[in-house]
């Protein structure tokens, strides 16, 4: 039983004393390939605005206040791809400081693996194309990764170095945001790294 104390301490507190980040959703969608050769496929989105506009991005956006992240992350998914609500699993949350020049935001990035043979992309909302992407990825000695990435006019790569903190990107060429490590986390879910 709550005998006022509660109410009058939460009619109390100042909340507008605590910097709120914005949050966002980013889905890697891993599509299986029959090919030996390029075993995985990737689901990205040409961006339509700014920031990183005309570069490739993971499916993804702001999280309304009336939706959970889950919501969010379905809701984006099919307006920029066209794809269906998928089984989605959470892979992590980015929040490193500067990862997006808009401001503090911080991404709730999942991941679905598919089959490539029931993939139909339908682009819309800020999304100028959406494309699957023959993805080949190499662990490197260092334990980082090399990422390449293929469609049918467009090559993606990017360089990740490895150390207890986790992925950081050496160099990348293609990849808005921190797009290319949050492909890394869901390489190693999917295709764990050997210890």
């Amino acid at each position: 039983p709550d005998d006022g104390g509660e109410r009058v301490f939460l009619n109390a507190a100042h909340r507008e004393n605590f910097a709120r980040p914005s949050v966002t959703v980013d889905l890697v969608v891993l599509a299986r390939n029959p090919s030996p050769t390029h075993p995985w496929s990737l689901v990205l989105i040409k961006r339509g605005d700014h920031p990183f506009m005309n570069a490739w991005a993971l499916p993804g956006g702001f999280v309304r206040p009336d939706e959970s992240i889950e919501q969010a992350a379905q809701r984006e998914l099919h307006e920029e791809t066209g794809l269906p609500e998928l089984g989605i699993e959470q892979l992590r949350v980015f929040s490193t400081p500067g990862r997006d020049p808009r401001g503090w935001i911080i991404s709730c990035a999942f991941v679905v693996v598919v089959e490539r043979g029931s993939l139909s992309l339908r682009y819309g909302d800020d999304a100028l194309d959406a494309q699957l992407f023959d993805l080949s990825f190499a662990r490197l000695d260092d334990g980082g990764l090399e990422l390449e990435l293929d469609s049918q006019d467009e090559h993606l790569n990017a360089q990740l170095t490895w150390d207890s903190t986790g992925y950081a990107v050496r160099k990348h060429q293609g990849f808005a945001f921190d797009h290319a490590l949050i492909v890394a986390a869901a390489l190693d879910r999917v295709a764990p790294r050997e210890e």
